[in-house]
């Protein structure tokens, strides 16, 4: 009877293992196929960190002109 048990055991326990395999196999594939590596992304993110900036600057100094340059004289 206790052997029987523990088959039983070992039986499940082996099928869990091998469904966790698959898991783990499906997710390493979706991994390479759908996600960017750092070095893909390093070039995209300094264009867009540059906009940023540019877009950023123009405004503050857009900014900083209105507040600094004279009133007009009468």
């Amino acid at each position: 009877m206790v052997t029987s048990d523990n088959e039983n055991l070992l039986a499940r326990i082996d099928e869990r293992t091998q469904a966790m395999e698959r898991n783990i196999s499906q997710i390493q594939d979706e991994l390479k196929r759908d996600y960017v590596t750092h070095a893909e992304f390093n070039p995209i993110r300094m264009i867009v960190y540059g906009m940023v900036a540019v877009t950023m600057v123009s405004v503050l100094g857009g900014l900083l002109y209105l507040v600094v340059r004279q009133p007009p004289t009468p």
